[in-house]
C-alpha cells in the first residue's frame, strides 16, 4: 500500500506526461503499481449519474 504523497506523487507525474516506466524508476516501485493507482485514480474521478438524472 502506497502513502497518500506517493499516489500524490503519481497523480503528478502522469499529468506532467511522464511514462509509467519512467514514473516507477523515479519512485522505486513497479510499474504494475503506477498501472494500478493510475487507473484507480482515474476511475474515482469520472462522476457518476444518480439515478434521477437518468430520467432527464
Amino acid at each position: 500500500m502506497l502513502k497518500k504523497g506517493e499516489i500524490k506523487m503519481i497523480k503528478k507525474f502522469l499529468a506532467e506526461g511522464f511514462s509509467k516506466s519512467a514514473i516507477a524508476r523515479k519512485l522505486g516501485i513497479s510499474r504494475e503499481t503506477v498501472r494500478r493507482y493510475a487507473k484507480f485514480t482515474s476511475q474515482k474521478s469520472k462522476k457518476r449519474a444518480t439515478f434521477l438524472q437518468s430520467f432527464f
